[in-house]
């Protein structure tokens, strides 16, 4: 392979020793309709031989110009088995760097510091971007090349179609990393952005050597003082206008997405090479570590993201990550306190400000959470946008280490105190924002195991569930994946009985309390301003079960003072699971072999609704008040749920007392739990079907609340938000 370096001057190329303590490389062409190709790398030190020596400090420059002309395979800050003492940096002002036929090769990208385990940098690793294509990866730090020192990856325009890494791809870095996506002048388009390393290599903080990111770094507990000292890897993003930066995924930690063969620390890998003469063949690397990183924080203040994760890809974070939120045209899809595919056993920590998400998940994507403290979300800011809300992950377990205490749990949010009730792991608190739909639980697949807590103090546009959302079209057919892949995060194994492995594939929560309350003054009375739920409340899930194997589980409803909701259901909501575009999806060879119009089976498929445990009505409030003095109304009470039916055995005993109003209606079972016999599925006749185990009763129903007709009017802007609300005769 071609290489080019200061140190011999291979191949013609244009550098020079500018004086004894700068070693400056500059690529450019002199030919302005003649494109210079180089076909092999570009070293800002030397090969087999240092720059500097130890004690006396140097530095040494790339820069690659000239936007249309210059195409070249891998840039180095540092040198091809050889150390630098001192800065390295690299200056990206246009041309092209890299070629997809390196990808998932050794080959390709640009590095702050070295290649080669004997090209060790000692200082600073600085990649500066303002222009030009890099077609693979970026990286702050070496190839194989350990860094003694910290990165600084400054992106201010051009287009990235791999990833940028602040870290390295397989080597340690003792020191702290820093990607910062500028947005202020230019366009800037990545694939993917990561804090920490690639495929393997430690960062940690030597405290001779870092030094501080940035000023103001907004959260106060790294910035204060030295704190930030112990941080490994900050990730940074502004940009002022909308749409300046377009990032696909953002991760605070590593990436790790290989195939690793081994035990940690001994890791091997394997990936396509090319020999002498061009032909292509294997490489394999050992003694390999996942690229696991301590401390990671994720400042957002600018751009649009597919995706935003506070840990890594297929690697964790193992201390703690802080996700930072705040900017007015910042937007993302879908943001992860947790990783993508690895299991994370720390809880994230949150500061949501200002800001468009549209699915915002507690945990991970497919990475369990395990913290022995259970997950914690909180959102208090009125500028924070977000369509849905997951106490859970998208689809993990979230599995505590150790079983909550039933002790309460008090913890601080925004520089106050909040308490919890006990023996919940996921924990949902929202007090502003504009919210349209609330799940404890998980999304898609994954269990919250211990329960889930959700608190809500402030108004909601949609829905509120203290379970799952498993409102999906499932599949179990390998071959319907393969042709439409958008179907991957949806399919289950059917193993011996497709219905059976549904409902095992569905979202569950294994316990639920949901606390509704609305604003109050000092003295405790209501404001003039309540708390509206525009849509329904769900103790259970949507699409998705509530069942535990925890003995004494129970789901709960408490409500508080200035509220008004329209619907409450103590069951879960199946609306989704009986239309009949979705009972056509089932009984279609081609997407399942679920066979709903089997008695057996549909009875299986509506448990995926069901709700297994006794639930409870409650008021937060222990006075003797009216509804005058609470102002709390609920429009439909329902004590099964929508479609959804309460299978749990034994007792119900339910009572409403006397302080709210209900001005619509209470049901003692279900609504809709009769599904009809059609060509697609058997019928099913639902509701409140648990066995009496002997009792004298199944369900008891104390109603002493007062009835008075009135109608919720709730205004919605465009987008589905409530605007402003009211409750009218």
């Amino acid at each position: 392979m071609n290489k080019i370096s200061t140190n011999n001057r291979q191949n013609g190329l244009l550098a020079r020793v500018l004086r004894p303590l700068l070693l400056a490389l500059s690529v450019l062409s002199i030919m302005p309709v003649q494109a210079l190709v180089i076909k092999g790398d570009v070293y800002g030190g030397g090969k087999s031989g240092n720059v500097g020596v130890e004690g006396t400090p140097t530095s040494t420059t790339v820069g690659i110009y000239r936007a249309e002309i210059i195409q070249i395979r891998t840039v180095f800050g540092g040198g091809q088995d050889g150390k630098v003492y001192g800065t390295t940096t690299v200056n990206i002002n246009g041309g092209i760097i890299g070629d997809d036929e390196w990808n998932n090769t050794p080959y390709g990208g640009v590095y702050g510091a070295g290649e080669g385990t004997e090209a060790t940098v000692y200082g600073t690793a600085n990649v500066n971007m303002v222009a030009g294509r890099v077609v693979n990866n970026i990286y702050g730090g070496g190839k194989m090349a350990a860094l003694q020192g910290n990165t600084n990856v400054h992106l201010t325009g051009g287009t990235i179609s791999g990833s940028v890494y602040g870290g390295a791809r397989m080597a340690d870095i003792q020191g702290s990393t820093y990607v910062w996506v500028d947005g202020e002048t230019n366009t800037l388009e990545i694939g993917s952005v990561y804090g920490g390393n690639d495929i393997s290599g430690k960062i940690t903080s030597n405290l001779a050597v870092v030094t501080k990111p940035y000023e103001n770094i907004p959260v106060n507990t790294i910035n204060d003082g030295d704190s930030w000292k112990n941080w490994n890897a900050f990730v940074r993003v502004t940009s002022e206008a909308a749409d300046k930066v377009k990032i696909g995924s953002l991760y605070g930690g590593g990436n790790g997405a290989y195939q690793y063969d081994g035990t940690e620390g001994s890791y091997t890998i394997t990936m396509k090479d090319y020999n002498s003469q061009g032909k292509e063949t294997n490489i394999t690397y050992s003694g390999l570590n996942r690229p696991t990183l301590g401390r990671v924080l994720v400042d957002l203040q600018g751009g649009s993201f597919d995706a935003v994760y506070g840990g890594g890809n297929n690697a964790t974070v193992t201390v703690s990550t802080d996700i930072y939120f705040n900017g007015e045209s910042l937007k993302a899809e879908r943001v992860f306190g947790g990783n993508n595919l690895a299991e994370m056993a720390i809880r994230p920590t949150w500061h949501l400000r200002k800001g468009v998400i549209g699915d915002l998940y507690s945990g991970g994507n497919r990475g369990d959470m395990t913290s022995s403290n259970g997950l914690i979300l909180a959102i208090e800011s009125a500028d924070m946008t977000i369509e849905n809300v997951y106490g859970g992950c998208r689809m993990a377990d979230v599995n505590p280490t150790t079983q909550p205490g039933e002790e309460t749990y008090t913890t601080t949010v925004g520089g106050k105190q909040i308490t919890f009730d006990g023996g919940y792991a996921a924990r949902v608190y929202i007090s502003g924002g504009k919210i349209k739909n609330v799940y404890g639980g998980n999304d898609v697949s994954g269990t919250v195991y211990h329960g889930a807590n959700v608190e809500i103090f402030s108004s909601i546009s949609g829905s509120i569930y203290g379970a799952g959302n498993g409102a999906y079209l499932y599949t179990d057919k390998t071959e319907l994946v393969k042709s439409n892949p958008e179907f991957a995060d949806f399919y289950y194994n059917p193993g011996s009985s497709s219905v059976d492995a549904l409902y095992a594939y569905r979202p569950k929560v294994e316990k639920t309390l949901l606390h509704i309350a609305g604003p109050v003054k000092d003295d405790g009375t209501p404001t003039d301003n309540p708390l509206y739920v525009a849509g329904n409340v769900f103790c259970g899930g949507n699409s998705a079960p509530l069942s535990a194997t925890e003995q004494g589980a129970t789901t709960q409803f408490r409500i508080g003072k200035n509220v008004v909701i329209d619907g409450v259901f103590l069951g879960s909501n199946g609306e989704q699971m009986v239309q009949d575009e979705v009972l056509a999806w089932y009984a279609d060879q081609n997407n399942s072999t679920i066979s709903l119009t089997d008695a057996g089976q549909m009875k299986k498929y509506m448990a995926g609704v069901a709700v297994d445990l006794v639930p409870n009505f409650s008021v937060d409030w222990t006075e003797e008040l009216t509804p005058d003095q609470t102002k709390t109304y609920i429009g439909s009470l329902y004590l099964g749920g929508n479609v959804g039916s309460l299978t749990t055995n034994g007792k119900i005993d339910v009572k409403i007392p006397n302080s709210i109003t209900i001005y619509e209606k209470i049901v003692g079972g279900s609504n809709n739990a009769f599904v009809k016999e059609t060509t697609n599925n058997a019928k099913y006749e639902g509701g409140v079907i648990g066995e009496s185990s002997g009792d004298d009763y199944k369900l008891k129903l104390t109603v002493a609340s007062r009835m008075e007709p009135k109608k919720l009017n709730a205004r919605l802007d465009a987008e589905g938000y409530v605007t402003s609300a009211s409750l009218d005769w």
